[in-house]
């Protein structure tokens, strides 16, 4: 992964900051999407984070244009970001429902949606997307 600039999504616990230290120590740049960084603060001056609630549509769609404007050379995109609540299905409101589906599956369609344009217009790029 060394000269590659990789969006990492949930950087900053579980799968996520797995992938971010992976990748960190392999060479590679990172720019980690989480809600909260305190969690996770590595001491590497190629690691960029960036605040962002995905469950925030419209956040995404000012923020994420912008930073690939600001970084024209992201050719990876790891979308890992998720929440889940583990209990029997008909425990589970239409509110809980919906705010799964947006964080877990909108936010990186619309994530998707952005970089696969970008990444079209270079030539090049990966989008791996995680569900667990």
């Amino acid at each position: 992964m060394e000269k590659r600039k990789a969006i990492v999504t949930g950087s900053s616990s579980g799968i996520g900051k797995a992938i971010t230290s992976i990748l960190l120590k392999s060479g590679a740049d990172v720019i980690g999407i989480a809600r909260d960084h305190e969690k996770f603060e590595p001491n590497f001056a190629c690691y960029l984070p960036i605040s962002l609630d995905l469950s925030d549509f419209e956040k995404i769609e000012s923020v994420i244009p912008q930073l690939l404007l600001e970084h024209s050379d992201i050719d990876v995109l790891i979308c890992n970001a998720g929440h889940g609540d583990f209990q029997a299905l008909e425990n589970f409101s239409s509110k809980q429902i919906s705010k799964f589906i947006n964080l877990n599956l909108i936010s990186h369609i619309i994530l998707c949606r952005h970089l696969v344009s970008y990444m079209k217009a270079k030539g090049n790029g990966d989008i791996i997307v995680i569900g667990s």
